[in-house]
């Protein structure tokens, strides 16, 4: 059991690993209403002093995207309270394993992650998300913008998967903190999650 249990452990932290760089976000776009900015430089002149030569050269520009504070937790990340900053990792939960990592400019990462030893091997479920913490008092909601799931059955080889969408639907909890750990009441009844270690 103890064996399993680290397993499960090593298995979550690596999950963590493998979100923070599949869904590290790509370079931000140019923004198409800004333009191009211009940068005019002068070459050396190889005839008359006086003469010079200038070209144009478009350089890419990047929106910077920020968020308000105080837009009531009605679009994208925000600030979320200093209590749920950190990562954080479910207790008595079995075979299974949450760990979720929220950053405090309200973005998080999440590996779930279900391993069960069986006669014919280890079954394993784990699904990865990322995406926004929406807080409003006592209510919290993870808003996932991206998701994968994977799946190992040694009783079904051929039902086992790596790396499919995962549902990307929001989850409301209540949220209260004690004693260090946060407690998260949602549709399975309330879990704690302590520090991760």
């Amino acid at each position: 059991m103890i064996r399993v249990q680290r397993f499960s452990q090593a298995a979550g932290a690596l999950v963590i690993v493998a979100l923070v760089t599949s869904c590290s976000p790509p370079s931000a776009p140019s923004d198409p209403e800004a333009g191009p900015t211009h940068t005019v430089t002068a070459s050396p002149t190889t005839t008359e002093p006086s003469e010079t030569i200038q070209t144009t050269e478009a350089t890419e520009t990047t929106e910077a995207v920020t968020t308000d504070p105080n837009d009531g937790g009605s679009g994208g990340a925000g600030v979320v309270p200093a209590a749920l900053v950190g990562t954080w990792d479910s207790v008595d939960q079995g075979s299974a394993e949450d760990l979720i990592e929220i950053h405090p400019d309200g973005s998080y990462l999440r590996a779930m992650v279900l391993m069960q030893q069986r006669p014919s091997g280890m079954f394993s479920y784990t699904i990865g998300t990322k995406g926004n913490v929406e807080v409003q008092g006592t209510t919290l909601r993870l808003v996932p913008t991206e998701g994968t799931e994977s799946m190992t059955d040694p009783d079904s080889p051929a039902d086992s998967y790596t790396d499919q969408p995962t549902d990307l639907t929001p989850e409301v909890y209540q949220w209260s903190a004690s004693n260090g750990s946060i407690f998260l009441d949602g549709q399975y009844g309330v879990v704690e999650f302590r520090p991760s270690t």
